[in-house]
């Protein structure tokens, strides 16, 4: 009975001394354990805070006209925070050694990252993209002069650590708190001191590029997009890809870079003229007038209104040669509209009046430029009821030099000047279409980071004539697929390759050079590498 009672009893304290001999082991082996464990947790979690970090730089770079300024395009980072409170400081440099310093979590609109230590980040920014003093023009082609490991990099972000022996952590001087300094000829290289626990995360220019290409190409298919929603679903002609920087639209291209008015880039003054028609009939309210010969021939009368009072009272119709004018060497879209010069005959009774006008169309002047109609799908019309105040000066006003004789051989001459009391109405009709950006038809540093420079449009009608552009596309797995239903696209060219042009037709790979030249061409499409950095954008597909 005994033995029997006693087996259950023995099997259990032989269980309890069996879990507290594993358990003794267990409590030997743990230390052990998380001394190997504690380094991966540790960087993994380091990591993950410093990805964050990154994601929040692109993030503000590529939203910068939505987050802090309109008038500049995506690109520009923040200065390094001065103090742990994250507030970006205003203006940095690497001369002064304000590109280094905190993590800027406060303007960035993040939380205050810290790493497995409890530290708060650090941050190196690359002058080159800093937001204060800034760069212009910034697009694909900026190529940071800040080097990490051999490599161009916009930024990095430091995770510091806890404090090697000889670290003391007072204030914000880097040095007590990373390893990491700019180092080489003129401090453009980040290098690591050893010894070092730094861990850092970068920001390569390619990568930036690449989110910055992304970002303009969807704005400019959404802008495409909807002017052609509000001119018969045609999207605008195009400046062939091989003509100079600042030439004219071309009826008919469809492959080449946007023409932009004011037709005026960074690097390219507007000086293409249009042909165009003038329609003119303007009342000489307080006009300056200087004649000279047959006074009869130039009466009152005949200079009170255009054309002159006692011919037909039709307009007078004249053709015209008007380019977008803008100031010499500015590198801001200018306000002003258009300036033209015309010449238009009118005869009747015996006499014959020339009329010889010149005139400049400025912002505050009261002017409606209409965009294509129904019948004029890709010109512009420019209506002119009344000038601007500070039209006095005679090359910003209207001037008419009005050239008469008869029959019998009496000639006249007059110089009429009209000013700000003037009233009238004249229209100039046939303006070659160009995007506006002062209209808010695109972007306003489209134009003003020379983005115009880098991007290419192609569309296509889709018919027997024209068919739909193609495109083949290589996949990062190797496979190549061919599309052939595609109506526009968009490119936009990296820095220049060893297979990219470098003066006509810009920095685009050679495929996709000789495909905006003859649009029955395929188009090409790849991930970036060695010998390939044109990112294609496609935005409109036959339904």
């Amino acid at each position: 009975m005994v033995s029997v009672n006693a087996c259950p009893r023995a099997r259990g304290i032989a269980a309890i001394v069996l879990l507290l001999f594993l358990t003794a082991g267990a409590a030997l082996l743990v230390p052990r354990f998380a001394a190997t464990t504690r380094p991966a947790a540790n960087a993994e979690t380091d990591a993950a805070v410093l990805a964050a970090a990154r994601e929040a730089l692109l993030g503000y770079a590529v939203a910068y006209p939505e987050r802090v300024n309109a008038a500049y395009g995506p690109g520009y980072l923040p200065c390094p925070a001065r103090d742990e409170r994250g507030i970006a400081g205003p203006a940095c440099a690497r001369g002064t050694g304000t590109t280094v310093g905190r993590f800027p979590w406060h303007t960035l609109r993040v939380n205050d990252l810290r790493d497995h230590s409890g530290a708060g980040l650090w941050y190196v920014l690359a002058e080159s993209h800093r937001y204060n003093p800034k760069r212009e023009p910034l697009n694909a082609l900026t190529l940071p002069s800040l080097r990490h490991a051999g490599e161009a990099i916009v930024a990095a972000v430091i995770a510091p650590g806890a404090p090697l022996a000889h670290q003391r952590r007072r204030g914000d001087d880097p040095a007590g708190w990373i390893e990491m300094q700019l180092a080489g000829t003129g401090r453009h290289a980040l290098t690591r001191a050893l010894p070092s626990n730094d861990r850092v995360q970068t920001i390569e220019a390619a990568a930036l590029r690449s989110a910055l290409e992304q970002r303009v190409l969807g704005t400019l298919a959404v802008a495409l997009n909807d002017y052609a929603r509000g001119h018969g679903g045609r999207l605008p002609w195009l400046v062939p890809p091989d003509a100079p920087a600042g030439s004219a639209p071309r009826v008919g291209v469809r492959g080449g870079r946007l023409a932009v008015h004011p037709a005026l880039t960074p690097t390219a003054p507007a000086t293409s003229s249009y042909e165009s028609s003038l329609v003119l009939s303007w009342r000489l309210d307080d006009a300056q007038v200087h004649s000279r010969g047959d006074a009869a021939l130039l009466a009152h009368a005949c200079l009170a209104r255009l054309p002159c009072a006692g011919m037909p009272g039709a307009p007078l119709v004249a053709g015209a040669e008007c380019a977008w004018w803008a100031v010499p060497g500015s590198l801001r879209p200018p306000a002003d509209h258009a300036r033209c010069t015309a010449t238009a005959l009118r005869r009747h009774a015996g006499v014959e009046i020339e009329y010889r006008l010149r005139f400049a169309v400025v912002a505050d002047a009261a002017a409606i430029i209409a965009g294509p109609s129904a019948t004029r799908l890709r010109t512009r019309t420019l209506h002119v009821t009344r000038l601007a105040a500070h039209a006095r000066a005679s090359d910003l006003g209207i001037v008419i030099d009005v050239s008469v004789h008869d029959t019998t051989g009496a000639t006249g001459y007059a110089r009429v000047t009209l000013t700000p009391r003037s009233r009238g109405r004249f229209v100039v009709a046939g303006l070659r279409y160009a995007l506006d950006a002062a209209a808010g038809e695109l972007p306003a540093w489209f134009v003003r980071n020379d983005w115009v420079g880098q991007v290419a449009l192609a569309h296509a009608a889709c018919d027997a004539a024209e068919p739909c552009l193609a495109l083949v596309a290589a996949g990062a797995d190797g496979r190549r697929r061919e599309r052939r239903d595609i109506t526009a696209l968009l490119v936009s060219a990296g820095p220049p390759l060893g297979s990219s042009a470098t003066a006509d037709a810009g920095a685009f790979e050679a495929a996709n050079r000789d495909a905006l030249r003859d649009l029955r061409q395929p188009f090409r499409d790849a991930p970036p590498g060695p010998d390939f950095n044109d990112r294609v954008h496609v935005f409109g597909v036959r339904p």
